[in-house]
Order: structure tokens, then C-alpha cells, then sequence
């Protein structure tokens, strides 16, 4: 069965076709209230991916998904803005490659 993954904000950089041909099971979502909403009906979630658009929804969204899921917590983030990085599990910058951060998964 396929890692279940949900891809909070917007895709600008072409993660969720990435990580679907990588064969991960991806629903992207683009408001706090969908990506509660996710969490709490969907069971089994594997990670969830955080694109940052703003800041505080970055980190309002950190704060739903650790009320509803232990899953790992990923963000890719934009350069030169204030944010509290602790509450993820692992940081990226946006422009990042896939095929390093889809390695860096396992370790």
C-alpha cells in the first residue's frame, strides 16, 4: 500500500507530481480548514508536507496537524521570513530538488 501524504498549500514547485510518480498516495489540500478536516476523518496519514505560503499559516497548520497526527511534519520554506522551524520535523528550502529530499525521507 502507498504512503499517505497530504500536501498542505499551494504546489509552485511541482512536489505532489513528484511525489505521486515516486508512488506516494498524495491529497493536496490549500486551506487550514480542509487540512483539519483531512486529519480527522482520513485514519492513516504518513506525512504531511507544508508549503510555505505565510508564515503564521505555515505555522497554524503545524498546530492542527500535531492536534490530530504523530505523522512526520515537512516543510519547505521561503527564504528571508521569520518562523518558528521547531515545530517541524525537517525544514527544506522551496527550491530544493526532489530528488534529495525524496532520498533524505528515509534517513
Amino acid at each position: 500500500m502507498a504512503a499517505q501524504v497530504i500536501h498542505f498549500g499551494g504546489d509552485d514547485c511541482y512536489r505532489v507530481p513528484v511525489l505521486r510518480a515516486a508512488g506516494f498516495e498524495v491529497r493536496a489540500v490549500r486551506s487550514l480548514n480542509k487540512l483539519r478536516v483531512g486529519l480527522q476523518s482520513d485514519g492513516q496519514v504518513d506525512a504531511v508536507i507544508v508549503s510555505e505560503a505565510e508564515p503564521q499559516c505555515a505555522e497554524k497548520a503545524a498546530v492542527i496537524m500535531r492536534q490530530h497526527s504523530g505523522a512526520p511534519l515537512i516543510l519547505f520554506r521561503r527564504p528571508g521570513v521569520a518562523l518558528d522551524e521547531s515545530r517541524f520535523d525537517r525544514v527544506y528550502d522551496s527550491l530544493v530538488p526532489g530528488a534529495y529530499w525524496l532520498l533524505k525521507r528515509q534517513s
